[in-house]
């Protein structure tokens, strides 16, 4: 038996009855790995959003030196006005 978060694991059992952390063959939990390989993408998702972010930044940021006023310009301004019904 293996015991995580208080409960005893009997063998046989693919997950655990309290917290459903699921375990493997070797009646161990596997959960460690499964964040790990979670963080790992969600880095990469990150690291894709912020280059992304960096990009625009930097398009907005030349759009202002090209022509100063931009940097007056209220957001709620950009927004597309619908019609209200």
């Amino acid at each position: 038996m293996v015991t995580r978060c208080s409960e005893s694991i009997s063998i046989g059992m693919n997950f655990c009855s309290k917290c459903a952390l699921p375990v493997n063959l070797n009646n161990e939990y596997t959960r460690e790995m499964e964040l790990e390989k979670e963080n790992k993408v969600l880095k990469v998702e990150i690291n894709s959003i912020r280059e992304e972010m960096n990009k625009q930044f930097t398009k907005i940021m030349s759009m202002i030196q090209q022509n100063p006023l931009l940097a007056y310009i209220k957001p709620e301004a950009l927004k597309e006005k619908t019609k209200e019904v």
